[in-house]
């Protein structure tokens, strides 16, 4: 029964009635919890009515989606006969489900009856496997046994295949070991198997395969021995051709070589056969270049500058220098590991062996020694034509240079090296010896000494070739090891050259007075002095020299006090001073006797008055050295001071009273 609420709708039946006092929630709660209606859906919703409307379950929502199908209008009726249609719809649907699982009972029964003839075609199979297994079991057996006779079969086929493979070589190796054709980089790998199936075999020896392990060492050695044969003989052949220093038979050469040291034998007959065709090769390349140049004539034949002995012997040497270093460079190549092929020259030289290093040495002193020969031929014929002094020293500083220099490539007691310092040996005799024909020459023929006592034209000319000896000299000093010897040399060339021509100096002012004689000899040495002082190692020599000036100056020092008491007219006192020195028992005024002492005292007077450059000896004027000029007046003067000073001492003690003026009041007017 309806009741209506305050805002006047009707309330549904189980809705609770809403009274005015609905405000109070004490008195609403207890009616909508004791509503029938209300704690049916609360049970249905399994919650607290409206409020656990967000906990519904998927199933509740898909029935409430189901009813809104059929469900369309919420009245009276359909509500009471919505039982009914619910009945009735789930008959429809049980019916339709009925229909629906006929038809798959059908089909399940089709599968039932085929899975039966299946059933019965499996258990034919089985029954007839079972009477084949029966027929063919030994040839079962039988094919097992044969599988496993195979297994070991091919497993003894890996092993020999394994073996085979360690203690055989490969077709294409034994081709390339035993063919005829050239050697290959092939036939090193091949020998290089050879040698290590060699070693493999010993490993056989200790185990129980002797008789392989022997067989293959014995097959191994014999085809070793073989190759090592036809190595040789391609050695020899390619040493003996004319591109044995290609790059690319430089390779094969030096693993050629590398291998041939197994056979100390073969290594030293294939040095030797290295060495001969490498100095025939040599040989033939220097005598072509001497008389034919280069390809197309570039460079010129060194025969064509044979007019210049220096030149001409400098091109020579300097041609086999370059040969010495190429050749050496390689041997080098030749007897270093192949593995340092890459590394540079330098770096090869460091890690070559010192017993292979003396090998190199031994093949390049063998190979280079060809070259003497010609080369000594040549050196006698231009050094018997070369007739000027300078030239001979120039050849025998270049032969000096050119040996210390290739000596640093190959032993200093190499052929070649012995052979060039025994040329060097001989342009230096040769040199000495003309020397001493000069220095006869010049004693032969003396000149007169000129006028005016300068040196004469014959000084000038040997000293003129003297500056260029020292001069090619001085260049060939820089060498330090070379120094002592270069001493030796020098002074025994300075003595060569300087003794007969002051001898000759001598002779020539025999016929000079003293002072002339005197002054002539200190302008000769005085230029030998000025050309020697610019050169190194002639300090010695130029001592030598300075003490015969200070001889020769001695004698123009005391000339010039003679003149200076000469032109002071002092004589008649000095005289009477040397009486009493002689006499010194006598009294000094005795030996004054007959002297005008004023007379004197007052031409003295005039002499200091007027003294000058005037006063001093003509030869003083003469000299070409202005210090040494000078310094005979700095001596003669002090000299002469000296002198007075023991006179005015003498003169005061006997007359009592200074008749002469005081020695440092004349000093001062001689200044």
């Amino acid at each position: 029964k309806k009741k209506q609420n305050k805002n006047g709708r009707m309330a549904e039946p189980g809705e609770p009635a809403v009274s005015e006092g609905a405000t109070s929630s004490g008195t609403g709660s207890t009616a909508a919890a004791s509503n029938p209606l209300t704690r049916k859906l609360a049970k249905i919703l399994g919650g607290d009515g409206l409020s656990s409307s967000a906990a519904l379950s998927d199933s509740l929502v898909d029935a409430m989606a189901g009813l809104s199908e059929f469900f369309k209008d919420n009245t009276k009726r359909a509500r009471s006969s919505l039982r009914g249609d619910l009945e009735r719809r789930s008959l429809v649907l049980n019916t339709d489900f009925l229909t629906a699982f006929k038809e798959v009972q059908v089909k399940l029964q089709g599968v039932e009856q085929d899975i039966a003839e299946m059933a019965h075609c499996c258990n034919d199979m089985t029954a007839r496997l079972q009477a084949s297994r029966a027929e063919t079991a030994d040839l079962i057996g039988k094919t097992t046994a044969l599988q496993a006779d195979k297994h070991k079969l091919v497993l003894r086929r890996d092993v020999l295949g394994v073996f085979l493979a360690r203690f055989q070589l490969t077709p294409e190796q034994e081709a390339a070991l035993t063919g005829r054709d050239d050697v290959t980089p092939m036939f090193f790998e091949a020998l290089q198997r050879v040698q290590a199936i060699h070693e493999d075999c010993k490993v056989l020896l200790r185990t129980q395969q002797q008789d392989a392990g022997l067989s293959i060492m014995e097959n191994m050695a014999t085809m070793q021995e073989q190759a090592y044969e036809r190595l040789f003989r391609w050695t020899q052949s390619a040493c003996r051709g004319s591109n044995a220093d290609a790059q690319d038979n430089i390779v094969l050469l030096n693993r050629a070589v590398t291998a041939l040291r197994a056979r100390p034998v073969l290594f030293k007959y294939t040095l030797d056969e290295l060495a001969s065709s490498r100095r025939n090769y040599i040989v033939r390349a220097f005598i072509d270049a001497l008389t034919r140049g280069g390809p197309g004539g570039v460079p010129r034949p060194i025969d064509l500058n044979s007019f210049d002995t220096l030149r001409y012997i400098s091109d020579m040497l300097a041609w086999i220098h370059q040969c010495v270093a190429s050749e050496r460079e390689m041997l080098i190549s030749l007897l270093s590991m192949p593995q340092e092929q890459a590394a540079s020259p330098s770096k090869r030289r460091k890690q070559l062996e010192p017993e292979d290093m003396e090998r190199v040495q031994q093949v390049l002193d063998n190979i280079i020694e060809g070259t003497c020969r010609p080369f000594k031929t040549r050196v006698e014929q231009t050094l018997m034509a070369a007739a000027g002094i300078v030239v001979l020293f120039r050849v025998s500083s270049v032969m000096q240079f050119y040996c210390s220099t290739i000596c640093d490539l190959i032993a200093p007691t190499a052929a070649f090296p012995v052979f060039l310092e025994e040329m060097r040996e001989l342009s230096l005799k040769m040199f000495f010896d003309a020397l001493n024909v000069h220095a006869n020459s010049l004693l032969a023929n003396v000149e007169l000494p000129p006028a005016d006592l300068t040196p004469p034209h014959a000084l000038e000319s040997t000293l003129s070739v003297l500056r260029e000896v020292l001069t090619a000299y001085d260049g060939a000093l820089d060498q330090q090891q070379q120094q002592q010897r270069h001493r030796t040399e020098l002074s025994r060339i300075l003595a060569a050259v300087l003794d007969p021509l002051l001898q000759m100096c001598t002779l020539s002012a025999s016929g000079l007075q003293t002072p002339d004689m005197a002054t002539y000899i200190i302008n000769c040495i005085y230029r030998v002095q000025s050309t020697l002082v610019l050169y190194q190692f002639t300090d010695q020599r130029v001592e030598m020299l300075d003490a015969q000036i200070d001889a020769h100056t001695d004698t123009l020092v005391h000339e010039q006090v003679r003149h200076m008491i000469f032109r002071s007219n002092l004589l008649p006192l000095f005289s009477a001073l040397k009486k009493w020195q002689d006499d010194p028992k006598s009294s000094f005024t005795q030996h004054l006797t007959g002297v005008n002492l004023g007379t004197a005292i007052q031409l003295f007077d005039n002499y200091l008055r007027e003294f000058g450059s005037s006063d001093r000896i003509s030869q003083c004027a003469l000299l070409l050295s202005i210090s040494i000029r000078n310094k005979i007046q700095e001596r003669a003067t002090a000299l002469f001071l000296q002198q007075y000073s023991e006179l005015y001492t003498q003169m005061t003690d006997a007359t009592g009273a200074a008749a002469l003026r005081p020695p440092d009041q004349v000093l001062s007017l001689l200044q």
